[in-house]
């Protein structure tokens, strides 16, 4: 057999009065004291590891109201360890009525009251998932984030959000608000026609793939030289798919259009702006709009897909 550490008892005599149980820290050794209990009369502290009551000095404190100090130079001053199977490690209670526990799962920890907790980790990913405490598993579209009486303030994200389900279309992935320069130009080329703005403002709401948009802008314009004429600037580049509405105008002087015949512009996937066409009254034939005039407006709002 080992060697078997002796443990002496000390009763202190004078006015602290307490109880010292020393045993020696080295098997062998009668002389240095260590890994001390002591039980203080006077108020009523039990130590271990040290001779006085002290949140500075080294070792753990039992108060008699029930507190429980522990004090380490370094590492963890508590420690708790379940074995084998998963579930709570520490439970909490009010009036004998637990209000909480923190429980192992699968290597993560799980913290939370009942039937709603967090789970930190999800199978040590970097995720933080709604959990049941009551059945230690995760719940799936039960947990209410906030209430109408204690919001929270500011989210911040670097991804999306899914809205009503998981798949790729409930992906809000972009809020985005901004400006941009809108600009007079046509289909054969990129550059811009304008001159001597008066107005050249452009404003924008993106939500997902949608871009909402309104402009303002009114120039002289340079000869469009039989091409068709086009809007250009808009923030973002259309789908190619063709789903993208005739915007609405206001006020729309940059063009004339023949009698019986109305504009249309309407956004084109190829580049990032508009093609200026026009709709006959009678029979809704289409044809391109292939001239400015030499001055005028050009006010409209509108909304668009944008390309992927």
């Amino acid at each position: 057999m080992g060697d078997c550490l002796m443990a002496t008892l000390k009763i202190n005599g004078d006015t602290s009065g307490y109880v010292e149980l020393v045993s020696p820290a080295v098997a062998g050794s009668t002389s240095l004291e260590l890994d001390k209990i002591v039980v203080e009369d006077n108020s009523g502290n039990v130590l271990v590891g040290k001779s006085a009551a002290s949140k500075d000095i080294i070792g753990a404190e039992l108060k008699p109201d029930g507190r429980i100090n522990a004090t380490m130079a370094s590492g963890s001053p508590l420690l708790l360890n379940r074995k084998t199977s998963d579930g709570d490690i520490a439970v909490f209670q009010k009036d004998n009525t637990t209000v909480g526990s923190i429980a192992s799962k699968d290597g993560d920890v799980a913290v939370g009251t009942g039937g709603v907790g967090l789970r930190f980790g999800q199978n040590n990913s970097d995720q933080l998932t709604p959990h049941s405490m009551t059945t230690n598993s995760g719940k799936d579209a039960a947990v209410i984030l906030g209430s109408a009486g204690a919001r929270f303030k500011d989210l911040y994200l670097s991804g999306g959000i899914y809205l009503g389900g998981t798949g790729p279309d409930n992906l809000m992935s972009e809020y985005e608000t901004g400006t941009f320069t809108p600009f007079f130009s046509h289909s054969n080329t990129t550059a811009d026609i304008g001159s001597s703005y008066g107005m050249q403002t452009g404003v924008y709401v993106k939500v997902g793939r949608l871009v909402y948009f309104a402009f303002d802008m009114s120039a002289n314009i340079g000869s469009t030289a039989g091409n068709v004429a086009y809007l250009r600037g808009l923030p973002f580049t259309p789908a190619a798919d063709g789903r993208n509405p005739v915007p609405t105008m206001r006020d729309f002087t940059c063009v004339t259009v023949p009698s019986g015949r109305i504009v249309k512009p309407f956004v084109v996937a190829s580049v990032t702006g508009m093609h200026i066409g026009s709709d006959s009254l009678t029979n809704g034939a289409a044809s391109n709009v292939s001239a400015f005039n030499s001055s005028g407006r050009a006010n409209m709002t509108g909304v668009y897909l944008a390309d992927e």
